[in-house]
């Protein structure tokens, strides 16, 4: 037989490909591995209001849909606790968003230029954002924020890819914007507005049949959460009903309060300034380049958007309902930083330079170096996270209630925390949480009457007037062990039936005087000490300082009551309390004064 003179294709020109597939399938599972192995185990405050929307089946509004979908199929995994599973969402979704980011990227590089050099910076630009601090304590925690971005992220890599008159791509388009502003408004909002630039930049929209499908995709999904969401708080054996009208933004804004974090903030607190000088050199090196600039810019729209959210505080106790804004626009500086790396590289390369080639590469180097300084900073961004003082102050504030005592919380977060503890992991599921605040939200009232009858004098004053009567408390205190907590608008008569306990202030049926208060706090001291010393300031984990905020609260509130009351000797211990956690606390200080035998006007301003 002769030798064939067949020619072989040398096995080296498919290597660029396989490459680039390498580098997708690790922008994937990179983060899948890294944000599992750091999700949280079990909830804080932060956390559970989704743990009881998503585990409870409990939409808020229009809002949150996908995490609840999620969290009731995470339910059935067999492993792990309910909190950790809940919190593999967020990982699951990261993975995901890493890999859309990587798509993305590798197109704005350039398909045809450098191929094995355009994978390697499309990898590092996605494991640059997700690896990040912001961007990994939103996905290792129970929340929607890593999922509703990766939502948009999807919906706008299936718009840029889909033709013009590709019925089914526009469909599906439809569906992925219709599900990312079910689960986050705002996410929502970043995607239009990136779309909308994109179709301006191509100056084109769907036509015809395109369009419908794109209208029908967008209505379905809409349809069937709102059908879900009467069908659910019509059912006898609802858990919770909170109506329509509450959303995540309404009860972020009324607790404890932080400054919020955009993404640009995060990128130069936690990447650095000369990673944001490269992504501005990027930023205008892809607006520049005609093939780019469809990309470029709509991502550009995604930083704007964070930007341009309102710059107020959000909630400490709360998930930040500005979360997913800020992970679109930390992958959009993520694609940014590679574009300006590419092209330093590429000029590098190009110059006739002594050793320009040897920079170009430690330049490459030099952007992976990001990669792992963001993962280090997140490693130690998540194990700062987590405490063990919200569960010791669940524990030892639920343990101080009776059997079938009742809570009366101002505070939303409180409810939520209670509720978790509930439903999570079946802790005193005797103890019956009354939101003040949220009595008029849906069938509440309904339920809370089924559960105890006596409820009613109390929610009819709470709807009439805002605020209980005296005879609305004492008649709950009589038939259970009734807790509150107290409010400055209520009347001054109530105070005379409140005995301070560990965490909660009891109400009596009948007025208490001072011996009363004081065996009281003399005998709760120890439960509470065990909090005080499980969210001690030297503790700079957030879960420590989210429950010390809480246990700083409630002192605040104990030592002015006492002092209201004259009882100098409680006063005094409680606000001792209060300065080991907060050292230099106005209200203490104000305190000690008038005790000292300072004027009465400090408590007022207090007050």
């Amino acid at each position: 037989m002769g030798l064939s003179h067949r020619k072989v294709r040398p096995p080296a020109i498919e290597s660029p490909r396989a490459f680039e597939r390498a580098c997708g399938w690790l922008a994937f599972a990179i983060p899948l591995v890294t944000t599992i192995a750091r999700a949280e185990t079990s909830g804080d405050f932060r956390g559970d209001l989704p743990l009881v929307t998503g585990l409870g089946f409990l939409p808020l509004g229009m809002e949150g849909w996908l995490g609840i979908v999620a969290a009731q199929a995470a339910s059935l995994i067999p492993l792990g606790g309910r909190a950790q599973r809940v919190a593999w969402i967020g990982s699951v979704a990261a993975a995901v968003a890493s890999r859309l980011l990587f798509d993305l990227a590798r197109r704005a590089l350039g398909a045809g230029e450098r191929p094995p050099l355009a994978s390697a910076l499309a990898l590092a630009a996605a494991l640059t954002a997700v690896l990040s601090p912001a961007f990994q304590l939103e996905a290792t925690s129970p929340g929607g924020a890593a999922l509703a971005a990766a939502a948009a992220l999807l919906a706008f890599n299936v718009a840029d890819a889909a033709p013009v008159r590709d019925v089914r791509g526009s469909f599906l388009g439809g569906v992925l914007a219709s599900l990312t502003f079910a689960e986050s408004h705002t996410a929502g909002l970043a995607l239009v507005v990136a779309l909308v630039l994109r179709a301006a930049l191509r100056r084109s929209l769907p036509e015809g049949r395109a369009a419908g499908a794109w209208v029908l995709g967008a209505a379905l999904p809409e349809a069937l959460f709102a059908l879900a969401l009467v069908v659910r708080s019509r059912s006898p054996h609802a858990w919770l009903d909170l109506g329509l009208g509450l959303g995540q933004s309404s009860l972020a804004a009324r607790d404890v309060s932080t400054e919020r974090v955009t993404a640009y903030a995060a990128w130069l607190t936690e990447i650095g300034v000369l990673p944001f000088g490269l992504a501005t050199l990027g930023a205008a090196f892809g607006v520049a380049r005609a093939k780019t600039r469809r990309i470029v810019l709509p991502l550009f729209a995604l930083v704007l958007v964070d930007l341009a959210l309102p710059a107020s505080h959000v909630a400490l106790l709360l998930p930040d309902p500005f979360g997913p804004t800020r992970l679109l626009a930390l992958g959009a500086l993520g694609i940014a930083a590679a574009l300006g790396v590419q092209a330093a590289a590429l000029a590098l390369t190009r110059a006739r330079l002594p050793f320009a080639k040897p920079a170009a590469v430690l330049l490459v180097v030099f952007d992976f170096t990001l990669v792992f300084v963001g993962s280090e900073a997140s490693a130690a961004a998540t194990e700062r996270r987590d405490s063990v003082a919200s569960e010791v102050w669940t524990d030892e504030g639920l343990r101080g209630v009776p059997p079938n005592g009742i809570l009366v919380a101002r505070s939303e977060a409180i409810a939520w925390r209670l509720w978790s503890a509930q439903l999570v992991r079946g802790e005193r599921p005797d103890a019956l949480v009354v939101p003040a605040t949220l009595l008029e939200r849906g069938a509440l009232r309904r339920r809370l009457l089924e559960a105890e009858r006596a409820l009613a004098p109390l929610l009819r004053d709470m709807a009439l007037g805002g605020k209980p009567t005296e005879f609305a408390l004492a008649t709950l205190a009589d038939a259970r062990p009734l807790f509150v907590e107290l409010d400055p608008s209520w009347d001054e008569r109530l105070n005379e039936h409140v005995l301070p306990a560990s965490f909660w202030l009891r109400f009596q049926a009948n007025p208490v005087g001072r011996s009363d208060r004081t065996a009281s706090v003399e005998r709760t001291s120890r439960r509470f000490e065990r909090v005080l010393a499980a969210c001690a300031p030297t503790d700079s984990a957030d879960g420590a300082r989210a429950t010390r905020e809480v246990v700083v609260t409630s002192l605040r509130q104990r030592a002015l009551f006492l002092l209201a009351r004259r009882d100098r000797d409680t006063a005094l211990t409680t606000a001792l309390a209060l300065e080991r956690l907060s050292p230099h606390d106005d209200v203490a200080a104000r305190v000690r004064a008038t005790l000292s035998g300072a004027s009465h006007a400090g408590l007022t301003a207090a007050r």
